[in-house]
């Protein structure tokens, strides 16, 4: 059986907004979308978590890179919210697909690839 909290899942969702309360909505719909992956057993990257009110710390071109760099440590993405009205989400998703990094914008579908992953059950 395989021990899905081996299992690292990125999980992207809008975080800009227009205004303070708009980015701290954001920021909670992703907490509780990570609340829901962590409740199913995986071990989850929520960047919203990790960079939360961060955004004159760094360019949004650094925010990226270190987005990119741990996309390539997962091995899974899941899409939520409206991520693809986001330009972060958006050069998240085309940097999985150029890295064949699986990405999906359902649950139900991430839980099938995880069920039915030849490439993951290797790993166990």
């Amino acid at each position: 059986m395989l021990n899905r909290r081996k299992l690292l899942i990125y999980l992207a969702a809008p975080y800009s907004a227009a205004n303070k309360e708009s980015i701290e909505a954001n920021i909670r719909f992703a907490e509780q979308e990570m609340i829901e992956l962590l409740k199913k057993g995986y071990s989850v990257i929520c960047p919203h978590k990790n960079t939360a009110h961060l955004d004159t710390v760094m360019p949004w071109a650094a925010f990226m890179e270190m987005s990119f760099t741990l996309l390539q440590k997962c091995d899974a993405v899941l899409f939520r919210g409206g991520w693809s009205l986001s330009r972060g989400c958006w050069e998240e998703y085309q940097y999985c697909l150029q890295n064949q990094i699986p990405a999906f914008t359902e649950t139900e579908a991430l839980e099938e690839y995880v069920l039915n992953s030849e490439k993951l059950r290797r790993r166990e």
